[in-house]
């Protein structure tokens, strides 16, 4: 049913809840990890050390990490640079082409063992189930979001109610 694709597999306060046990126990091999709002606020010009120091915790564990981001790609470069991973700017998310790229390029890992990282519902949600790859989402890091953002956050907030109203949206952790 297409309201299933709006409804993520786990929802989170905040990124560090996604530990890497959680990680290693459901069999992760590839987390796409979306950027703005996610693991910093849209207007961070760096990545933070704590931010850093969580990703580097799950390369260090054995699982492969690849930023994938709407944003440009000198935006996605500043949070790569000191951590050496594949990066994915300008996604177009929910769009199907750079999941697409994504797969191609990690075929050796097998779709049950990538997961999906983000803040949005009408992008990283959508996007994720829609290229069949399993999707966490975070409440946002900030509650200032970009303009074109703000829109997809309107829809977002009518889904998620509507999605609850109907016992279909996940148990929310806190």
């Amino acid at each position: 049913m297409m309201l299933n694709k709006f409804v993520p597999d786990r929802v989170i306060s905040h990124y560090r809840e996604l530990t890497v046990e959680d990680l290693k126990n459901d069999n992760i091999e590839l987390l796409l990890c979306d950027i703005d709002n996610t693991l910093v606020g849209p207007d961070e010009p760096d990545i933070s050390e704590e931010a850093l120091d969580y990703i580097n915790k799950i390369i260090d564990s054995g699982i492969e990490v690849v930023f994938i981001s709407n944003n440009t790609k000198e935006r996605v470069e500043i949070f790569s640079k000191k951590l050496d991973i594949k990066t994915y700017p300008m996604a177009l998310k929910p769009l199907p082409k750079m999941y697409n790229k994504i797969k191609k390029d990690f075929s050796h890992i097998k779709l049950e063992a990538m997961l999906s990282l983000g803040d949005q519902v009408m992008t990283d949600v959508l996007g994720s189930n829609f290229a069949g790859i399993k999707v966490v989402l975070t409440k946002r890091f900030v509650e200032k979001d970009l303009i074109y953002t703000k829109l997809n956050r309107f829809f977002e907030n009518m889904m998620i109610s509507f999605l609850k109203k109907r016992k279909r949206w996940p148990n929310e952790e806190v």
